[in-house]
């Protein structure tokens, strides 16, 4: 793929953020209501439960707790969008990020990409697009924390 290639992004909606992620890094969008709150050790990230997908045990996380963001219970339209974890350890290959609705495409054109990070936090960072702050989550940083944290259950 040439850097003028077009890339095309999902925009996550989150509680009070919006974050973006590749869409050939996201396997599925399935219904929160799916999700088996589970008592789990906590950490760096917040994680909700875990949710049955394709004969995995997906850990389903509130990303707005890796943004330092604050976050209350999922509404009545809540997803989760099962996300390569990219973490080789492979417990859990797979990430369920909570979202408040049905993400949208964006499709970034020719070359042009978003600007400089304008946040950061140990696992994302944050640009402008179209005037509005969006979180780009590192899923490798995220898995591996995730991963860590679970084994300690």
């Amino acid at each position: 793929m040439s850097s003028k290639d077009p890339v095309r992004t999902l925009v996550l909606p989150l509680q009070g953020a919006t974050a973006v992620l590749p869409q050939a890094g996201i396997a599925e969008i399935v219904s929160f209501s799916e999700t088996e709150a589970t008592e789990r050790p906590q950490g760096e990230i917040e994680i909700l439960g875990l949710i049955d997908w394709h004969q995995f045990s997906v850990p389903v996380i509130a990303l707005e707790s890796v943004v330092g963001r604050p976050f209350g219970e999922p509404g009545a339209k809540a997803k989760v969008a099962i996300c390569n974890a990219l973490d080789n350890s492979q417990q859990h290959p797979a990430i369920g990020i909570v979202l408040e609705s049905v993400p949208r495409v964006l499709v970034v054109e020719d070359g042009r990409r978003l600007p400089a990070a304008q946040e950061k936090s140990e696992f994302a960072l944050s640009s402008r697009h179209q005037g509005d702050l969006v979180w780009i989550p590192d899923m490798e940083k995220i898995g591996h924390s995730v991963n860590q944290q679970l084994a300690l259950d």
